[in-house]
């Protein structure tokens, strides 16, 4: 097939019905690529650029191709020299490319400012991307100086052309105050739009904020299902809320076993109070079986990480001898790292260790107020 400007021949420049102008080989180009067939548009595009050197979406594309070895081979030094042409010329995509690779330190050596720079001519002539990856820049102080109310202005832009991302990062700052003023309604309603894109963050802070009541009329249900999204995205605070919800039948049906479902979910995630809720059904024998041994290694999962809670009632089962061989040293021990995290029940178990006389009633009989 042969090709011209504008379905013109290139050499004497008359219209001819049987070339293909070079706007529809690119659109060929992209399909190529949108189909995965990279060698196809690799070619296609090859072909383009010998007969229109200057098009610029094209060797922006060709650019894209050669960074990733997409098509033909890996070659990053003519990927930023493709880039450096277009983006010498103003081309968004050129200059967002840069700023990518500039950002990374893939095939040029990392500069964070020189990024910001090409991040902020293809933001000005209306790159939505550039735009978020600048908010994301000024909000973290990365190659320029730190600046709240100009993040969020980059990201207002970013939102208002349908970042999805964008709209989620607002929500945070709306919703903490950062940047612009506090105002909860208007960080739900940027986290609406990222749910409504799928962002699993966003769901599931709108599952807190509907089981809270915060910038939403209070909707257990509601919350329920938002955190079931981001739980299925395997987001571990999601599952952790859910397994709480089921626990307790608030916002669903109470269900013990979906709530250690749920827990598992985010204590393989390495969540620390996934395992602690896991040690606790185990523990307490309450709609589900009772398994001190497995809930004394679920709270020394969740005391190896920190938590308070875990520590404690891990003491406790040391104290007593209860899933675990007695040994009144190591529980000391726990009680101990968790009262220094501020464990009220903790302080007050090392005091009645520290006090225990001949007849004082068991740690077991303490326990049971104490296990938080």
């Amino acid at each position: 097939m042969r090709h011209g400007l504008q379905a013109t021949c290139p050499l004497c420049r008359r219209t001819c019905a049987d070339l293909t102008s070079v706007e529809d080989r690119f659109e060929h180009a992209v399909l190529e690529y949108q189909r995965h067939q990279y060698a196809d548009c690799a070619k296609t595009l090859s072909d383009l650029l010998v007969i229109c050197p200057d098009h610029l979406p094209a060797g922006n594309l060709m650019g894209i191709l050669l960074q990733a070895g997409k098509g033909r081979w890996k070659d990053m030094r003519r990927a930023r020299e493709i880039f450096e042409i277009a983006a010498e010329t103003g081309h968004p995509p050129a200059n967002f490319n840069l700023g990518g690779m500039y950002t990374t330190g893939a095939g040029v050596p990392k500069d964070l400012k020189l990024a910001a720079r090409h991040y902020s001519v293809a933001a000005d002539a209306g790159h939505p991307e550039a735009s978020f990856n600048l908010g994301v820049m000024y909000q973290t102080g990365a190659g320029v100086p730190k600046d709240l109310k100009l993040a969020a202005w980059y990201y207002s832009i970013a939102a208002d052309a349908g970042d999805s991302g964008a709209h989620q990062n607002l929500g945070v700052m709306y919703g903490t105050g950062a940047g612009v003023p506090k105002d909860l309604k208007l960080a739900a309603r940027h986290y609406s739009v990222a749910a409504d894109a799928g962002d699993p963050d966003a769901n599931l802070c709108l599952g807190v904020m509907y089981a809270a009541g915060e910038g939403v009329p209070k909707d257990l249900k509601l919350a329920a299902q938002y955190y079931s999204i981001a739980a299925d995205a395997g987001d571990p605070d999601a599952n952790l809320s859910l397994g709480l919800m089921y626990a307790t039948g608030e916002g669903v049906p109470k269900d013990p076993k979906l709530a250690a479902k749920y827990f598992s979910f985010a204590a393989d995630a390495g969540h620390r109070a996934g395992n602690f809720n896991l040690g606790l059904m185990y523990s307490s024998g309450e709609d589900f079986p009772e398994d001190l041994k497995l809930a004394a290694k679920y709270f020394a999962v969740a005391a190896d990480a920190g938590h308070p809670g875990a520590n404690n009632n891990l003491g406790i089962m040391c104290l007593n001898g209860e899933g675990v061989p007695k040994d009144r040293k190591l529980a000391a021990k726990y009680c101990t790292f968790a009262a220094e995290s501020g464990h009220v029940p903790a302080r007050l178990m090392l005091e009645w260790m520290r006090d225990q006389v001949s007849g004082a009633p068991s740690a077991k009989q303490n326990s049971t107020s104490l296990r938080l």
